[in-house]
Protein backbone atom coordinates (compact mmCIF):
# COMPACT_ATOMS: atom_id res chain seq x y z
CA UNK A 1 0.00 0.00 0.00
CA UNK A 2 3.05 2.79 1.01
CA UNK A 3 4.55 1.54 -2.40
CA UNK A 4 1.35 2.59 -4.43
CA UNK A 5 0.81 6.11 -2.48
CA UNK A 6 4.42 6.81 -3.15
CA UNK A 7 3.92 6.08 -7.27
CA UNK A 8 0.63 8.48 -7.12
CA UNK A 9 2.58 10.93 -5.42
CA UNK A 10 5.39 10.60 -7.38
CA UNK A 11 3.47 11.07 -10.40
CA UNK A 12 1.66 14.33 -8.93
CA UNK A 13 4.91 15.66 -7.73
CA UNK A 14 6.72 15.46 -10.71
CA UNK A 15 3.96 16.87 -12.77
CA UNK A 16 5.24 20.44 -11.93
CA UNK A 17 1.39 21.32 -11.70
CA UNK A 18 1.63 22.64 -8.07
CA UNK A 19 3.79 24.83 -5.87
CA UNK A 20 3.66 25.14 -2.09
CA UNK A 21 0.97 26.88 -1.03
CA UNK A 22 -1.58 26.44 -3.87
CA UNK A 23 -5.83 26.83 -3.55
CA UNK A 24 -6.61 23.46 -5.40
CA UNK A 25 -9.64 22.27 -6.38
CA UNK A 26 -10.34 18.62 -7.61
CA UNK A 27 -12.98 18.18 -10.39
CA UNK A 28 -14.05 15.36 -8.33
CA UNK A 29 -16.83 12.66 -10.56
CA UNK A 30 -16.34 9.74 -7.22
CA UNK A 31 -14.60 7.68 -10.02
CA UNK A 32 -11.69 5.51 -10.01
CA UNK A 33 -9.30 8.40 -11.77
CA UNK A 34 -10.60 11.74 -9.61
CA UNK A 35 -10.84 9.71 -6.26
CA UNK A 36 -7.07 8.44 -7.07
CA UNK A 37 -5.80 12.08 -8.11
CA UNK A 38 -8.09 13.54 -4.21
CA UNK A 39 -6.42 10.62 -2.60
CA UNK A 40 -2.46 11.36 -3.77
CA UNK A 41 -3.62 15.38 -3.22
CA UNK A 42 -4.60 14.99 0.03
CA UNK A 43 -1.87 12.85 1.15
CA UNK A 44 0.71 15.65 -0.22
CA UNK A 45 -1.01 18.24 1.45
CA UNK A 46 0.84 19.01 4.80
CA UNK A 47 3.63 18.47 2.57
CA UNK A 48 2.72 21.14 0.07
CA UNK A 49 0.02 23.14 2.47
CA UNK A 50 -2.35 22.99 -0.30
CA UNK A 51 -6.07 24.35 0.66
CA UNK A 52 -7.53 20.99 -0.66
CA UNK A 53 -11.09 20.53 -1.82
CA UNK A 54 -13.23 18.95 -4.24
CA UNK A 55 -16.13 20.19 -6.86
CA UNK A 56 -18.48 17.77 -8.15
CA UNK A 57 -21.50 18.86 -11.32
CA UNK A 58 -24.35 16.76 -11.48
CA UNK A 59 -25.15 17.29 -15.07
CA UNK A 60 -28.79 15.81 -14.86
CA UNK A 61 -28.47 13.09 -17.17
CA UNK A 62 -29.70 10.29 -15.17
CA UNK A 63 -32.55 11.84 -13.41
CA UNK A 64 -32.27 10.02 -9.38
CA UNK A 65 -28.98 8.02 -10.46
CA UNK A 66 -27.14 11.75 -11.13
CA UNK A 67 -28.20 12.69 -7.99
CA UNK A 68 -27.01 9.48 -6.24
CA UNK A 69 -23.18 10.26 -7.46
CA UNK A 70 -23.55 13.60 -6.14
CA UNK A 71 -24.73 12.05 -2.79
CA UNK A 72 -21.64 9.85 -3.09
CA UNK A 73 -19.24 12.51 -4.51
CA UNK A 74 -20.10 13.86 -0.89
CA UNK A 75 -20.38 11.26 1.07
CA UNK A 76 -16.55 10.25 0.04
CA UNK A 77 -14.98 13.89 0.12
CA UNK A 78 -17.03 14.08 4.19
CA UNK A 79 -15.07 10.51 4.84
CA UNK A 80 -11.75 11.64 3.69
CA UNK A 81 -12.12 15.36 5.63
CA UNK A 82 -11.92 17.23 2.47
CA UNK A 83 -14.89 19.88 1.71
CA UNK A 84 -17.10 19.60 -1.10
CA UNK A 85 -18.95 21.53 -3.69
CA UNK A 86 -21.65 20.70 -5.69
CA UNK A 87 -23.41 21.87 -8.76
CA UNK A 88 -26.16 21.17 -10.92
CA UNK A 89 -26.25 21.91 -14.87
CA UNK A 90 -28.62 20.90 -17.56
CA UNK A 91 -26.80 19.72 -20.28
CA UNK A 92 -30.02 17.73 -22.06
CA UNK A 93 -31.43 21.55 -22.14
CA UNK A 94 -28.32 23.34 -23.47
CA UNK A 95 -27.95 20.74 -26.15
CA UNK A 96 -31.21 20.72 -27.67
CA UNK A 97 -30.81 24.87 -27.12
CA UNK A 98 -27.93 24.73 -28.52
CA UNK A 99 -27.67 22.27 -31.07
CA UNK A 100 -25.02 20.66 -30.33
CA UNK A 101 -24.77 16.32 -28.82
CA UNK A 102 -25.41 15.86 -25.01
CA UNK A 103 -21.40 14.93 -24.33
CA UNK A 104 -20.73 18.46 -25.81
CA UNK A 105 -22.80 19.72 -23.84
CA UNK A 106 -21.86 18.38 -20.54
CA UNK A 107 -18.50 19.25 -21.08
CA UNK A 108 -18.95 22.58 -21.97
CA UNK A 109 -21.45 23.48 -18.55
CA UNK A 110 -18.60 21.08 -17.21
CA UNK A 111 -15.71 23.50 -17.57
CA UNK A 112 -18.14 26.52 -16.80
CA UNK A 113 -19.05 25.50 -13.87
CA UNK A 114 -16.10 24.47 -12.81
CA UNK A 115 -14.56 28.14 -13.75
CA UNK A 116 -16.55 29.93 -12.01
CA UNK A 117 -16.59 27.87 -9.03
CA UNK A 118 -12.41 28.38 -9.24
CA UNK A 119 -13.08 32.07 -9.06
CA UNK A 120 -16.16 32.43 -6.92
CA UNK A 121 -13.80 30.79 -3.82
CA UNK A 122 -10.57 32.70 -4.76
CA UNK A 123 -8.06 31.38 -6.95
CA UNK A 124 -8.19 27.86 -6.67
CA UNK A 125 -6.72 25.57 -9.66
CA UNK A 126 -8.53 23.18 -11.21
CA UNK A 127 -6.98 19.51 -10.90
CA UNK A 128 -8.73 17.00 -13.64
CA UNK A 129 -8.19 13.63 -13.41
CA UNK A 130 -6.65 13.27 -17.18
CA UNK A 131 -4.60 10.38 -17.66
CA UNK A 132 -2.52 8.72 -20.03
CA UNK A 133 -5.24 6.64 -21.63
CA UNK A 134 -7.49 9.53 -21.54
CA UNK A 135 -4.89 10.75 -24.04
CA UNK A 136 -4.35 8.08 -26.11
CA UNK A 137 -8.14 8.01 -26.55
CA UNK A 138 -8.73 11.47 -27.94
CA UNK A 139 -6.06 10.85 -30.55
CA UNK A 140 -7.41 8.10 -31.37
CA UNK A 141 -10.89 9.74 -31.51
CA UNK A 142 -10.00 12.64 -33.60
CA UNK A 143 -7.98 10.98 -36.25
CA UNK A 144 -11.32 8.67 -36.69
CA UNK A 145 -12.63 11.96 -37.10
CA UNK A 146 -10.50 13.37 -39.18
CA UNK A 147 -8.99 15.79 -37.16
CA UNK A 148 -5.54 18.25 -38.79
CA UNK A 149 -2.42 18.27 -36.31
CA UNK A 150 -3.89 20.65 -34.34
CA UNK A 151 -6.13 18.02 -33.48
CA UNK A 152 -3.35 15.45 -32.65
CA UNK A 153 -1.78 18.19 -30.00
CA UNK A 154 -1.76 16.57 -26.18
CA UNK A 155 -3.18 17.60 -23.47
CA UNK A 156 -1.30 20.15 -21.01
CA UNK A 157 0.00 19.40 -17.85
CA UNK A 158 -0.85 22.87 -16.57
CA UNK A 159 -3.10 25.24 -19.09
CA UNK A 160 -6.22 26.74 -18.86
CA UNK A 161 -9.76 25.91 -18.37
CA UNK A 162 -11.42 25.97 -21.82
CA UNK A 163 -13.38 28.69 -21.91
CA UNK A 164 -12.74 30.23 -18.57
CA UNK A 165 -9.60 31.54 -17.00
CA UNK A 166 -8.80 29.52 -14.02
CA UNK A 167 -5.72 27.29 -14.27
CA UNK A 168 -6.41 23.86 -15.21
CA UNK A 169 -3.97 21.32 -13.93
CA UNK A 170 -3.76 17.43 -15.13
CA UNK A 171 -1.18 15.98 -12.68
CA UNK A 172 -2.22 12.21 -13.70
CA UNK A 173 -0.82 12.08 -17.39
CA UNK A 174 1.91 9.29 -16.85
CA UNK A 175 -0.08 6.93 -15.47
CA UNK A 176 -2.52 4.60 -17.87
CA UNK A 177 -6.26 4.39 -16.55
CA UNK A 178 -5.96 0.80 -15.49
CA UNK A 179 -2.73 1.40 -13.18
CA UNK A 180 -5.53 4.01 -11.95
CA UNK A 181 -8.00 1.30 -11.29
CA UNK A 182 -5.19 -0.81 -10.10
CA UNK A 183 -4.48 1.84 -7.57
CA UNK A 184 -7.71 1.93 -6.02
CA UNK A 185 -7.85 -1.40 -4.79
CA UNK A 186 -4.08 -1.06 -3.44
CA UNK A 187 -5.35 1.84 -1.25
CA UNK A 188 -8.25 0.07 -0.27
CA UNK A 189 -10.57 3.27 -2.26
CA UNK A 190 -13.77 2.56 -3.60
CA UNK A 191 -15.19 4.40 -6.22
CA UNK A 192 -18.33 5.14 -7.63
CA UNK A 193 -18.54 4.23 -11.02
CA UNK A 194 -20.70 5.77 -13.53
CA UNK A 195 -23.56 3.37 -14.96
CA UNK A 196 -22.68 4.89 -18.55
CA UNK A 197 -19.17 4.06 -18.84
CA UNK A 198 -19.95 0.18 -20.02
CA UNK A 199 -22.39 1.20 -22.79
CA UNK A 200 -20.79 1.85 -26.62
CA UNK A 201 -23.92 4.52 -26.97
CA UNK A 202 -20.62 7.43 -27.08
CA UNK A 203 -17.71 7.19 -29.12
CA UNK A 204 -15.56 7.11 -26.28
CA UNK A 205 -16.99 4.15 -24.73
CA UNK A 206 -16.64 2.64 -28.35
CA UNK A 207 -12.80 3.58 -28.59
CA UNK A 208 -12.49 2.35 -25.33
CA UNK A 209 -14.29 -0.64 -24.49
CA UNK A 210 -13.75 -1.65 -28.18
CA UNK A 211 -11.52 -0.22 -30.50
CA UNK A 212 -7.95 0.09 -27.94
CA UNK A 213 -8.55 -3.46 -26.99
CA UNK A 214 -8.72 -4.82 -30.48
CA UNK A 215 -5.48 -2.37 -31.62
CA UNK A 216 -3.49 -3.75 -28.65
CA UNK A 217 -4.34 -7.03 -28.96
CA UNK A 218 -4.07 -7.06 -32.89
CA UNK A 219 -1.73 -4.51 -33.69
CA UNK A 220 0.44 -2.76 -31.10
CA UNK A 221 0.12 -3.31 -27.12
CA UNK A 222 1.85 -0.74 -26.68
CA UNK A 223 -0.87 1.47 -28.77
CA UNK A 224 -1.65 4.17 -25.96
CA UNK A 225 2.53 4.92 -25.94
CA UNK A 226 2.43 5.47 -29.62
CA UNK A 227 -0.39 7.49 -29.59
CA UNK A 228 0.69 9.89 -26.82
CA UNK A 229 4.18 9.93 -29.11
CA UNK A 230 2.74 11.24 -31.95
CA UNK A 231 1.02 13.37 -29.84
CA UNK A 232 3.62 15.02 -28.51
CA UNK A 233 5.66 15.64 -31.88
CA UNK A 234 2.57 16.97 -33.22
CA UNK A 235 2.72 19.74 -30.18
CA UNK A 236 6.35 20.81 -31.37
CA UNK A 237 4.73 21.96 -34.89
CA UNK A 238 1.42 23.13 -33.37
CA UNK A 239 3.60 25.77 -30.94
CA UNK A 240 5.59 26.81 -34.28
CA UNK A 241 2.21 27.06 -36.70
CA UNK A 242 0.77 29.05 -33.64
CA UNK A 243 3.11 32.04 -33.76
CA UNK A 244 2.86 31.80 -37.59
CA UNK A 245 -1.01 31.94 -36.91
CA UNK A 246 -1.35 35.10 -34.88
CA UNK A 247 1.22 37.41 -36.88
CA UNK A 248 -1.23 36.58 -39.36
CA UNK A 249 -4.56 37.55 -37.90
CA UNK A 250 -3.01 40.45 -36.33
CA UNK A 251 -2.41 41.60 -39.87
CA UNK A 252 -5.90 40.48 -41.20
CA UNK A 253 -7.75 42.66 -38.09
CA UNK A 254 -9.38 45.56 -38.91
CA UNK A 255 -9.61 47.83 -36.60
CA UNK A 256 -13.02 48.35 -34.04
CA UNK A 257 -14.81 50.90 -33.40
CA UNK A 258 -13.87 52.97 -30.69
CA UNK A 259 -13.30 56.62 -29.19
CA UNK A 260 -11.24 58.86 -31.45
CA UNK A 261 -7.84 59.85 -30.96
CA UNK A 262 -7.30 63.69 -30.42
CA UNK A 263 -7.22 65.20 -33.93
CA UNK A 264 -8.48 62.40 -36.23
CA UNK A 265 -9.54 62.89 -39.24
CA UNK A 266 -13.42 64.12 -39.61
CA UNK A 267 -16.29 62.43 -41.27
CA UNK A 268 -17.33 63.54 -44.87
CA UNK A 269 -20.33 65.87 -44.12
CA UNK A 270 -23.27 63.70 -46.43
CA UNK A 271 -20.73 61.16 -47.31
CA UNK A 272 -18.89 58.28 -45.82
CA UNK A 273 -16.13 57.11 -44.05
CA UNK A 274 -14.83 53.49 -42.08
CA UNK A 275 -16.84 50.74 -42.39
CA UNK A 276 -19.87 49.57 -41.06
CA UNK A 277 -18.47 46.23 -39.77
CA UNK A 278 -15.62 47.55 -37.82
CA UNK A 279 -17.12 46.57 -34.54
CA UNK A 280 -16.38 45.94 -30.93
CA UNK A 281 -17.37 43.41 -28.51
CA UNK A 282 -18.94 40.19 -30.34
CA UNK A 283 -17.06 40.65 -33.23
CA UNK A 284 -13.90 40.27 -34.91
CA UNK A 285 -14.14 42.29 -38.36
CA UNK A 286 -10.78 40.97 -40.93
CA UNK A 287 -9.56 42.20 -43.68
CA UNK A 288 -10.63 39.59 -47.00
CA UNK A 289 -7.81 40.80 -49.60
CA UNK A 290 -5.51 39.98 -46.51
CA UNK A 291 -7.02 36.63 -45.36
CA UNK A 292 -7.32 35.60 -49.54
CA UNK A 293 -3.53 36.15 -49.85
CA UNK A 294 -2.84 33.60 -47.21
CA UNK A 295 -1.83 29.92 -47.99
CA UNK A 296 -4.61 28.20 -47.23
CA UNK A 297 -3.36 26.14 -44.27
CA UNK A 298 -2.50 29.55 -42.89
CA UNK A 299 -5.89 31.13 -43.37
CA UNK A 300 -7.78 27.95 -41.80
CA UNK A 301 -6.14 28.61 -38.74
CA UNK A 302 -6.33 32.26 -38.49
CA UNK A 303 -10.11 31.67 -38.73
CA UNK A 304 -10.16 29.06 -36.28
CA UNK A 305 -8.15 31.13 -33.96
CA UNK A 306 -10.21 34.31 -34.91
CA UNK A 307 -13.25 32.39 -33.77
CA UNK A 308 -11.36 30.52 -30.70
CA UNK A 309 -11.01 34.92 -29.27
CA UNK A 310 -14.51 35.26 -29.31
CA UNK A 311 -14.98 32.68 -27.22
CA UNK A 312 -15.33 29.29 -29.86
CA UNK A 313 -14.16 26.10 -27.82
CA UNK A 314 -15.23 23.21 -29.68
CA UNK A 315 -13.43 22.31 -32.87
CA UNK A 316 -14.30 23.52 -36.33
CA UNK A 317 -14.29 20.76 -38.68
CA UNK A 318 -12.29 20.80 -42.05
CA UNK A 319 -15.82 20.69 -43.84
CA UNK A 320 -16.56 24.33 -42.16
CA UNK A 321 -13.22 26.01 -42.58
CA UNK A 322 -13.31 24.73 -46.11
CA UNK A 323 -16.53 26.69 -46.52
CA UNK A 324 -15.27 29.59 -45.05
CA UNK A 325 -12.82 29.81 -47.25
CA UNK A 326 -14.62 29.65 -49.93
CA UNK A 327 -17.01 32.03 -49.49
CA UNK A 328 -14.11 34.55 -48.78
CA UNK A 329 -12.21 33.41 -51.83
CA UNK A 330 -15.86 33.29 -53.94
CA UNK A 331 -17.18 36.40 -56.26
CA UNK A 332 -19.90 37.03 -54.18
CA UNK A 333 -20.24 40.63 -52.69
CA UNK A 334 -21.74 39.31 -49.19
CA UNK A 335 -23.09 35.93 -47.35
CA UNK A 336 -23.37 34.00 -44.61
CA UNK A 337 -22.03 30.87 -43.14
CA UNK A 338 -23.36 29.80 -39.93
CA UNK A 339 -21.04 28.36 -37.65
CA UNK A 340 -21.33 25.88 -34.41
CA UNK A 341 -21.86 26.82 -31.05
CA UNK A 342 -23.52 29.89 -31.99
CA UNK A 343 -20.92 31.66 -34.09
CA UNK A 344 -21.36 32.59 -37.70
CA UNK A 345 -19.36 34.36 -40.02
CA UNK A 346 -20.46 37.35 -42.39
CA UNK A 347 -19.20 38.67 -45.51
CA UNK A 348 -19.11 42.16 -46.24
CA UNK A 349 -17.33 43.28 -49.58
CA UNK A 350 -13.78 43.80 -48.66
CA UNK A 351 -14.34 42.41 -45.05
CA UNK A 352 -15.11 38.57 -43.26
CA UNK A 353 -17.01 39.81 -39.79
CA UNK A 354 -16.80 36.65 -37.22
CA UNK A 355 -19.06 37.06 -34.65
CA UNK A 356 -21.51 35.79 -31.59
CA UNK A 357 -24.41 35.24 -32.90
CA UNK A 358 -26.00 35.39 -29.60
CA UNK A 359 -24.50 39.00 -28.90
CA UNK A 360 -25.21 40.14 -33.05
CA UNK A 361 -22.48 42.88 -33.11
CA UNK A 362 -25.25 45.33 -35.09
CA UNK A 363 -28.31 44.77 -32.22
CA UNK A 364 -29.29 48.12 -31.11
CA UNK A 365 -32.38 48.97 -29.03
CA UNK A 366 -34.76 52.16 -29.69
CA UNK A 367 -34.68 55.03 -27.15
CA UNK A 368 -34.67 59.16 -26.71
CA UNK A 369 -31.19 60.59 -26.40
CA UNK A 370 -30.90 62.75 -23.26
CA UNK A 371 -28.56 65.99 -22.70
CA UNK A 372 -25.74 64.19 -21.11
CA UNK A 373 -25.32 60.52 -21.69
CA UNK A 374 -27.56 58.06 -23.43
CA UNK A 375 -26.43 53.65 -23.37
CA UNK A 376 -28.11 51.13 -24.80
CA UNK A 377 -26.17 47.61 -24.35
CA UNK A 378 -22.95 48.67 -25.79
CA UNK A 379 -23.58 51.97 -27.27
CA UNK A 380 -22.76 55.20 -25.33
CA UNK A 381 -24.01 58.61 -27.18
CA UNK A 382 -22.83 61.65 -25.64
CA UNK A 383 -24.98 64.81 -26.10
CA UNK A 384 -24.50 68.18 -25.12
CA UNK A 385 -24.66 71.92 -26.06
CA UNK A 386 -21.92 74.68 -25.26
CA UNK A 387 -21.87 78.35 -27.20
CA UNK A 388 -19.60 79.04 -30.12
CA UNK A 389 -16.23 79.71 -29.72
CA UNK A 390 -14.56 82.01 -32.58
CA UNK A 391 -12.62 78.76 -33.69
CA UNK A 392 -15.57 76.69 -34.09
CA UNK A 393 -16.50 77.27 -37.48
CA UNK A 394 -16.47 75.18 -40.55
CA UNK A 395 -12.46 74.78 -40.49
CA UNK A 396 -13.07 72.77 -36.96
CA UNK A 397 -14.47 69.39 -37.64
CA UNK A 398 -15.39 67.06 -35.28
CA UNK A 399 -13.50 63.86 -35.16
CA UNK A 400 -15.20 60.75 -37.16
CA UNK A 401 -17.33 59.36 -34.35
CA UNK A 402 -18.01 62.97 -33.03
CA UNK A 403 -20.94 65.06 -34.69
CA UNK A 404 -21.84 68.94 -34.30
CA UNK A 405 -25.09 70.88 -35.68
CA UNK A 406 -26.16 73.99 -35.67
CA UNK A 407 -28.57 73.61 -32.34
CA UNK A 408 -30.77 76.68 -33.23
CA UNK A 409 -31.37 75.95 -36.90
CA UNK A 410 -32.08 72.50 -35.35
CA UNK A 411 -34.44 73.95 -32.89
CA UNK A 412 -36.00 75.97 -36.02
CA UNK A 413 -37.28 73.53 -38.13
CA UNK A 414 -38.30 71.42 -35.51
CA UNK A 415 -40.49 74.37 -34.07
CA UNK A 416 -39.00 74.11 -30.01
CA UNK A 417 -36.60 75.25 -27.94
CA UNK A 418 -33.69 74.12 -26.17
CA UNK A 419 -35.81 72.75 -23.07
CA UNK A 420 -37.69 70.18 -25.20
CA UNK A 421 -33.87 69.07 -26.91
CA UNK A 422 -34.51 65.45 -24.73
CA UNK A 423 -37.52 65.09 -26.59
CA UNK A 424 -36.71 65.78 -30.07
CA UNK A 425 -33.78 63.23 -30.69
CA UNK A 426 -33.87 59.72 -30.84
CA UNK A 427 -31.01 56.95 -30.96
CA UNK A 428 -32.67 54.46 -32.64
CA UNK A 429 -32.95 51.86 -36.45
CA UNK A 430 -34.09 52.93 -39.72
CA UNK A 431 -37.98 53.59 -40.45
CA UNK A 432 -39.71 53.27 -43.56
CA UNK A 433 -39.26 57.23 -45.36
CA UNK A 434 -36.04 58.10 -43.32
CA UNK A 435 -34.05 60.63 -45.49
CA UNK A 436 -30.40 61.91 -44.83
CA UNK A 437 -29.72 65.34 -46.29
CA UNK A 438 -26.70 66.19 -48.75
CA UNK A 439 -25.10 69.20 -48.73
CA UNK A 440 -27.78 69.72 -51.92
CA UNK A 441 -30.87 67.50 -51.39
CA UNK A 442 -31.83 64.59 -49.43
CA UNK A 443 -31.49 61.14 -50.24
CA UNK A 444 -33.13 58.20 -48.82
CA UNK A 445 -31.71 56.13 -46.04
CA UNK A 446 -31.98 52.83 -48.42
CA UNK A 447 -30.05 54.62 -50.54
CA UNK A 448 -27.26 55.92 -48.42
CA UNK A 449 -26.59 52.58 -47.27
CA UNK A 450 -26.18 51.46 -50.57
CA UNK A 451 -24.16 53.50 -51.32
CA UNK A 452 -21.64 53.04 -48.26
CA UNK A 453 -21.88 49.48 -48.76
CA UNK A 454 -23.88 48.58 -45.17
CA UNK A 455 -24.57 44.77 -45.57
CA UNK A 456 -28.21 44.13 -46.11
CA UNK A 457 -28.52 41.98 -42.82
CA UNK A 458 -27.16 45.44 -41.10
CA UNK A 459 -29.39 47.76 -42.35
CA UNK A 460 -32.19 46.96 -40.02
CA UNK A 461 -30.01 47.57 -36.99
CA UNK A 462 -27.52 50.02 -37.66
CA UNK A 463 -27.45 52.45 -35.10
CA UNK A 464 -29.08 56.35 -35.86
CA UNK A 465 -29.18 59.48 -34.34
CA UNK A 466 -32.53 61.02 -35.85
CA UNK A 467 -34.80 64.30 -35.53
CA UNK A 468 -38.03 62.53 -36.58
CA UNK A 469 -37.37 61.06 -40.17
CA UNK A 470 -34.49 63.04 -40.81
CA UNK A 471 -31.49 61.19 -40.39
CA UNK A 472 -28.72 63.77 -38.39
CA UNK A 473 -26.13 60.95 -38.14
CA UNK A 474 -25.14 57.22 -38.57
CA UNK A 475 -21.98 57.05 -36.05
CA UNK A 476 -18.39 56.14 -38.09
CA UNK A 477 -20.26 56.41 -41.11
CA UNK A 478 -22.07 59.40 -42.05
CA UNK A 479 -23.53 62.58 -40.87
CA UNK A 480 -26.10 64.82 -42.53
CA UNK A 481 -25.57 67.99 -44.63
CA UNK A 482 -27.90 70.27 -42.89
CA UNK A 483 -27.53 72.00 -39.78
CA UNK A 484 -24.06 72.33 -40.21
CA UNK A 485 -21.82 74.72 -38.27
CA UNK A 486 -21.13 77.77 -39.93
CA UNK A 487 -19.36 81.17 -38.81
CA UNK A 488 -23.16 82.77 -38.26
CA UNK A 489 -23.52 79.58 -35.73
CA UNK A 490 -23.84 80.72 -31.91
CA UNK A 491 -24.82 77.69 -30.37
CA UNK A 492 -23.83 73.83 -31.16
CA UNK A 493 -25.65 70.39 -30.38
CA UNK A 494 -22.05 68.10 -29.78
CA UNK A 495 -23.00 64.67 -30.28
CA UNK A 496 -20.23 61.79 -29.32
CA UNK A 497 -20.49 58.10 -30.13
CA UNK A 498 -18.10 55.02 -28.41
CA UNK A 499 -18.56 51.32 -27.83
Amino acid sequence: MEKSLEQLKNAIRESGCFSAGDRVAVAFSGGADSLCLLYGLLALREELNLDLRAFHVNHGLRGAESDGDAAAAEELCRRLGVPCCVVTVDAAGYAAEAGCSVETAARLLRYEALDRLCREEGGFKLAAAHNKSDLAETVLMRILRGTGPDGLAPMEAVGTVPGGSSVLCRPLLSLSGSRLRELCGELGLQPREDSTNGETAYLRNKVRLQLLPLLKEEYNRNIEDALVRLSTIAAEDRFFLAKLTEEALERAAKPAIRRPAEGAAPESEGGAAGSASALSGGALPLSRIHLNSLDPALEKRALAEGLRRLGMVQDLTEAHLAAACRLIAGEAASGELELPGGFGLRLVYDTVLLYVKTEDPFCLKEGSLTVNTFTREQWEVFCRTREAAASSGPAEQPAPLCAWFDLDRLLQQASADAADLSGLLQLRTRRPGDRIALKQGSQKLQDALVNAKVPKAARDTLPLVALGSQILWIPGLRRSGAFSVTDETTKILYLEYKA
